[in-house]
Parts: C-alpha cells; sequence; structure tokens
C-alpha cells in the first residue's frame, strides 16, 4: 500500500480529515491597533487608560471597527515601551486595572468588538521574578530559561557563548531585556 504525500512530500493520514478553520472572521475585519498609553486619558495624568479607550468605543464601532489590537498592556517598568514585560498576569498600572481591562473587554464585546493583545512571550525585564531568580542564585531552574550568561557581579549581560548569536540584547547598566532563540523546527 502506498502512503498519500502532502504538499511538501511529507507522508499524510487520507483516513484523517483536514481541520477546518470555520471563523474567519479576521479575514474581512477592520483592525484597529493603538497603544492604550497615548490613546485617551480619562483621569488626567497625562497616561491614556483603559477607562479612556472605553469612552471612544462608541467612535471606532462608529468607524467600522471590528477588532482592536492593543499594543503591551501587561506591567513592565517601561524601559522598551512595555515590550519588557514585568508580570504577565497583570496590567501595567499606568493603564488602571485588571478589573478596568476586563471591564474594557465586556464593552467591546457589547458592540461587536474583538480585542486581540499582543502577549510579548520573547521579552523578559530585569524586574520578572525569574529573570531575579536566575540572577540570584547560579543554579536557579531559571537560569536555563534566559539564553544570556548573567554574570556573578550583577552588571552587564552577555550572550550564552554556548548558543548561537540571535536577535539583540540591550544592557545599559544592570538591565538586560532578550529575545530568545526561535523554538526548533
Amino acid at each position: 500500500m502506498t502512503q498519500k504525500r502532502g504538499p511538501r512530500g511529507a507522508a499524510t493520514n487520507a483516513s484523517r480529515p483536514t481541520p477546518a478553520i470555520n471563523d474567519l472572521w479576521y479575514k474581512n475585519a477592520v483592525i484597529y491597533c493603538l497603544s492604550v498609553g497615548t490613546f485617551m486619558d480619562a483621569n488626567g495624568d497625562g497616561v491614556g487608560d483603559f477607562q479612556g479607550l472605553m469612552r471612544r468605543l462608541d467612535y471606532l464601532h462608529g468607524l467600522g471597527v471590528t477588532a482592536i489590537w492593543l499594543m503591551p498592556v501587561q506591567s513592565s517598568p517601561g524601559k522598551d515601551d512595555g515590550y519588557d514585560v514585568s508580570d504577565y498576569y497583570n496590567v501595567d498600572s499606568r493603564y488602571g486595572t485588571l478589573g478596568d481591562f476586563v471591564e474594557f473587554t465586556h464593552a467591546a464585546k457589547q458592540r461587536g468588538i474583538r480585542v486581540i493583545i499582543d502577549l510579548v512571550v520573547n521579552h523578559t525585564s530585569n524586574q520578572h521574578p525569574w529573570f531575579k531568580e536566575a540572577r540570584r542564585d547560579p543554579r536557579s531552574r531559571y537560569r536555563d530559561w534566559l539564553p544570556a550568561r548573567l554574570r556573578a557581579d550583577g552588571g552587564h549581560c552577555s550572550l550564552r557563548p554556548d548558543l548561537p548569536r540571535f536577535g539583540r540584547l540591550i544592557k545599559p547598566s544592570g538591565r538586560a531585556v532578550i529575545h530568545p532563540p526561535p523554538l526548533p523546527s
């Protein structure tokens, strides 16, 4: 019996149906990408927030927006425009509370607007607990999770010599933001 071959010559299982993506909403979506911090300030502190964004949902809906793509909103010390995430389970306090974020997503859903967030899993702030633990303890399991050699003096970081060069490493005194290598295929 001969096996069927896929488009790249790989063997396929002919008895298993190809999974179909039935919800292709993104193909016809009007996606509005924005930074919460620069969009609308509701509390007058000079930084946009979720309350301000909620005030403009009707406006965005009126423009025909069907999805809002938020630039990073997770907690961050803000050294790399929010891409240096220090807490993946919370929103940056400058933008409001986690409750404000949930309220915003519900308000968007009521208007038929989807919410997409930039989930920045390839950056880690030096304020993230894993990074702090890796820097503190040379035997920490998190040390292997960061593709950098963390110096014992707590100073600059350098790429691990056993890894191929990739991405960039920002290393002003005491700070490092690391792009991890691509996952093996």
